[in-house]
């Protein structure tokens, strides 16, 4: 049984989603300041409207800037993951090698000639 990883390929992929998670946080902080100068614009006897808006972005305004954070976690994670499994990987090898070492060579009919 084989396996592997691409660590290279897996630093790659996790450059590319800190980049697009970068434009996520800029996209959510553009979102919010649109919605604070709408509510702002709004005349005061508008509240209804203001509440409503209010009510619809608030739950944004709680989980939107932590998305990053949590995106840099999930990243964070799976790098500590792939190091994890190409150290396991490089000690398996290296204990693989000690123990090939450890053990006498196969003799005998089939395995070459038998010691007189």
């Amino acid at each position: 049984m084989r396996y592997s990883v691409d660590a290279v390929g897996v630093a790659a992929v996790m450059s590319d989603v800190a980049v697009c998670f970068d434009d996520v946080t800029a996209a959510v902080d553009r979102t919010l300041a649109a919605v604070d100068d709408a509510v702002a614009a709004l005349r005061s006897d508008a509240s209804d409207v203001i509440r409503g808006l209010e009510s619809v972005f608030s739950p944004r305004r709680q989980s939107g800037p932590g998305i990053a954070a949590y995106a840099g976690e999930v990243a964070r994670k799976l790098q500590d993951a792939t190091i994890a499994f190409v150290t396991g990987d490089d000690q398996m090898a290296a204990q693989t090698t000690i123990d090939a070492q450890a053990v006498l060579p196969l003799t005998g009919r089939g395995f070459g000639a038998v010691p007189r």
